[in-house]
């Protein structure tokens, strides 16, 4: 094992650790967070020169349908394959019709 996939590894322990205190005592927000480094770290996805947009959580699935009770029920059993299938079509859907467009219109009102 290299050093880097060694500090790697500690990265990735502590964040599991910080997770568990997280979620006895902080809102969801800061374990999304916590989830969305794990899943970088183990996936190499780390890069200097790239940043995340965002992501979704159950908790957006259910604002999103807030006067729809069945919506709360059916998001109680979704699983992480479920969560990353939502998340990639968001993602594409997003890309397609709007990130360029965005990105352009933002950067020139803040840059130029």
């Amino acid at each position: 094992m290299t050093l880097s996939e060694l500090n790697q590894n500690l990265i990735i322990d502590a964040l599991q650790g910080y997770k568990k205190l997280f979620k006895s005592k902080y809102n969801i927000k800061e374990i999304q967070d916590i989830n969305f480094a794990l899943k970088a770290l183990s996936n190499n996805l780390i890069d200097l020169d790239c940043f995340s947009v965002t992501y979704v959580s159950k908790d957006d699935i259910i604002h999103a349908f807030s006067n729809n009770s069945e919506v709360k029920t059916i998001v109680q059993i979704l699983d992480d394959d479920d969560m990353k299938y939502l998340a990639s079509k968001l993602a594409d859907d997003y890309r397609e019709q709007l990130f360029w467009d965005s990105l352009r219109i933002i950067f020139e009102l803040k840059f130029m």
